[in-house]
């Protein structure tokens, strides 16, 4: 192995500045030294963080600490690997600590824990009233922890039955049952409908999982009755109406009702539950409107809108948005003609993208709107510049060429992008059959329409009424309302 795959120097590759600091001070700190002192070796490791240069190795780190001492003696290599064990087990610690540091609802657990074992009664009810409070305060940024919610309840009942106090703690001892049970339905819901992704998405085993047989042992109906009128019921009933959507692949009762639920509790939910919330929202009716065929993506956008209102589009004002995300703003808008309301987003939200992702999300979808605009060369320009390996904008971006080269009368090119998007539509295996589906009718569609509209043949109206007739009739098409226009352009003889 090479040394700089080894879990020390994988381990401190992803310090920070700050983090070196900090545990140079950790290791500095006399409460922390147990065995050997690791603080020479980690200060000779400093030198060459983040440990990427080719003459970084480690006979380099060696001579740091023994100069004029030979490496090749066995014993000397195997101090050194003895005190990289201790720094190690020094790594795990700090990243330990700092994180029970940071975890302000963990750490108050733990010392109420320590509280109760040391028999400090007199001081619980101040600590736990802070640590329920300091609990709330976490579920507005984290989301419904309904575990450390058990946790609490359990400490609770724990001191009430040291008090004596038998009603207090049958009282916390059921509250903790509600929330455990509130988890435990929520997680298994959210599993199940991953699960059930997972089996459409990725072709994966038909087979009776254990989350089937719970759920076809259970009244999910009984289960969500038990828990009306709690907080909770809500989270799960959404949850579990998305899950009746994807196992009935798309009746849309279901979405319907999940929205409604979530429209209507949403004011009293955090951030974090919100950007889940409505990532489920989207990428279910997304799914829906692929698998059925709608043409309107109105609702679609209405949901991005309602997201960007509510800053739902990422965990925290740190955190970037998702280049999906972006990019289905883009493409509703385009699809809906809101010309003006993409360049607004692209200028507003652009800058919220990951560095490396910004400038190409930023050209092709100004190639877009552009494209939509009817500046065909400024977008054949702008899209020329766009790098991706991603295999979503990689289909968008030679759908966008095609569109461009077939108003530019450009055959040669929207041949050779035809060839190429048909090559990678067929070899992306992740991409499920419905979408394979759809690419390949629209790279039909739109070879037929080119050739009508270079070749201008007699009986061009009566082909473009069969194509029509087709397209109404074919449920699974990529780019219809394009399609459609297009077919509108000719028939009326503008194209």
């Amino acid at each position: 192995m090479d040394y700089k795959d080894t879990k020390l120097l994988v381990f401190l590759s992803t310090f920070s500045k700050e983090e070196l600091s900090e545990f140079e001070k950790f290791l500095e700190s006399p409460y922390f030294k147990k065995g050997r002192d690791p603080l020479p070796l980690f200060k000779a490791l400093k030198k060459f963080h983040p440990f990427e240069s080719d003459k970084f190795n480690e006979e380099s780190v060696f001579k740091e600490i023994y100069p004029g001492q030979n490496f090749e003696d066995k014993n000397s290599k195997n101090t050194l690997r003895s005190l990289s064990s201790y720094l190690l087990k020094s790594v795990e610690d700090f990243l330990y600590i700092s994180r029970l540091r940071d975890n302000k609802v963990l750490r108050n657990r733990t010392l109420l824990t320590e509280i109760l074992e040391r028999n400090l009664t007199k001081q619980f009810e101040q600590y736990m009233k802070s640590a329920i409070e300091e609990q709330e305060s976490e579920e507005i940024i984290s989301g419904v922890n309904n575990l450390e919610k058990y946790h609490l309840e359990g400490i609770n009942a724990r001191y009430y039955s040291t008090m004596l106090d038998m009603e207090k703690y049958f009282a916390h001892i059921s509250k903790s049952v509600e929330h455990i049970s509130s988890h435990f339905w929520i997680d298994f819901i959210n599993t199940a409908k991953s699960v059930l992704i997972a089996k459409n998405n990725f072709h994966l085993s038909e087979g009776k999982e254990f989350i089937d047989k719970i759920l076809d042992a259970t009244n999910m109906e009984n289960i969500l009755t038990i828990h009306e009128g709690s907080p909770n019921h809500a989270h799960i009933s959404f949850h579990y109406q998305i899950y009746r959507h994807l196992e009935s692949h798309g009746k849309e009762d279901n979405y319907e009702t999940a929205k409604q639920i979530f429209f209507q509790s949403k004011a009293g939910m955090g951030r974090h539950d919100k950007v889940y919330h409505y990532s489920d929202l989207i990428n279910i009716f997304q799914m829906r409107m692929t698998k059925e065929g709608l043409d309107s993506k109105r609702e679609l956008f209405n949901l991005i809108n309602a997201c960007l209102e509510d800053k739902a589009y990422k965990l925290s004002d740190d955190d970037f948005m998702h280049p999906l995300f972006y990019r289905n703003a883009i493409l509703c808008a385009d699809y809906l003609k809101e010309t003006e309301w993409a360049y607004s987003f692209i200028d507003n939200y652009s800058s919220e993208l990951k560095p490396e992702l910004r400038e190409n999300l930023q050209l092709y979808s100004r190639a877009l709107i552009d494209y939509a605009a009817g500046n065909f060369e400024d977008s054949l320009l702008n899209i020329s510049k766009v790098k991706y390996n991603l295999v979503e904008f990689k289909t968008d971006i030679k759908i966008l060429m095609m569109r461009i080269f077939y108003e530019l009368e450009l055959l040669d090119q929207a041949d050779s992008t035809i060839d190429s998007l048909r090559h990678l539509v067929r070899s992306t295996e992740n991409l499920d059959n419905d979408y394979k589906k759809a690419f390949s009718n629209y790279i039909k569609f739109y070879t037929r329409l080119l050739k009508l509209k270079i070749d201008e043949p007699k009986n061009r109206s009566e082909e473009l009424n069969f194509i029509s007739e087709e397209i109404r009739q074919e449920k699974i098409l990529l780019q219809r309302i394009w399609l459609n226009e297009k077919l509108e352009e000719m028939a009326s003889g503008e194209n």
